[in-house]
């Protein structure tokens, strides 16, 4: 019987000692990321009033487009598993010939809140939405809401810079203040370096 209770009590302090391990890697992982972080994004969206079906296909109900994006943006990470992102940047449309006033370009001004979530290969995923205002463009002067933003990241061996990029792509929901709303499917890349 004192077997199985010293067995059970070497089990339970491994556990705790393997747990406490853990929690130390996460926090030294959540130290070496922290700081402030400048570079630049592109991205290209498909968006559809009426939704996409399965297998990634416009539902043509409603005003559907796609169009690229450029934005340069500063990301700081206070070491808590959130980031804060500042950014701005312009919409290039591709429009459609049914909607000429979506054609042209715009400009968009904004902040993002994230989480992060790393993982011991220093990989990690961030998980968040953004709002702007857009003082240029087809949509000037209104306020813009993007929900659902997901996207995939590495960090370098040393902490000082890293790449994000899009598996695959990324549902979102953008709401405008006019009351438009949108699903649609995004993806991005970027490069960023540690400035501080």
């Amino acid at each position: 019987m004192w077997t199985s209770i010293r067995g059970g009590l070497l089990a339970v302090c491994c556990l705790g000692v393997m747990s406490h391990s853990l929690a130390g890697d996460d926090r030294d992982q959540n130290r070496s990321m922290k700081g402030v972080f400048r570079g630049n994004h592109t991205g290209n969206c498909m968006e559809s009033q009426g939704g996409f079906t399965p297998n990634l296909q416009f539902q043509l109900n409603g005003f559907a487009g796609k169009y690229s994006e450029i934005w340069v943006s500063t990301l700081v990470f206070p070491g808590d598993g959130t980031v804060t992102e500042t950014y701005q940047g312009t919409t290039y449309f591709q429009g459609d010939p049914y909607f000429p006033d979506a054609l042209g370009a715009g400009t968009f001004v904004g902040t993002c809140r994230h989480t992060i979530n790393m993982n011991a290969n220093k990989s990690f995923t961030i998980k968040g939405s953004c709002r702007s205002t857009l003082p240029q463009g087809p949509a000037a002067g209104q306020e813009a809401v993007v929900e659902g933003i997901v996207v995939h990241g590495q960090f370098s061996e040393d902490y000082n810079s890293f790449i994000l990029g899009s598996l695959e792509p990324n549902a979102q929901t953008l709401t405008l203040s006019s009351g438009y709303v949108a699903p649609r499917l995004c993806g991005q890349t970027g490069n960023f370096i540690r400035v501080k």
